[in-house]
């Protein structure tokens, strides 16, 4: 956790760019919750239909998986460390920008 918490702090995104999906049951998602909601929205999901279908799509298949996705839907790190992930300094990510 403390390697993904870095890995959010310090990429130019900002929480609302960011989020976690917890997967499996629904009793542990308030510690994720009070580690990183701060720094991403934590989605709690279970193994339904359209989960399995948004695994497979992005090629999850093992757990903990790690994505870093622009801001064209192109997977830009994929790893299952953390400590790879955070080592991976989100230069290929930008701001948010905004349309008004």
């Amino acid at each position: 956790m403390p390697e993904y918490k870095k890995f959010l702090s310090g990429v130019p995104l900002g929480r609302e760019r960011t989020f976690s999906l917890v997967v499996g049951e629904t009793d542990g998602v308030a510690y994720y919750r009070d580690e990183l909601d701060a720094l991403s929205h934590v989605i709690p999901v279970d193994a339904q239909e359209s989960v399995r279908d948004l695994m497979k799509e992005l090629g999850v298949s093992v757990f903990p998986t790690y994505l870093v996705v622009d801001e064209h839907g192109a997977i830009r790190t994929s790893t299952q460390s953390s400590t790879r992930l955070a080592q991976s300094d989100g230069a290929s990510l930008s701001p948010a920008s905004t349309v008004g």
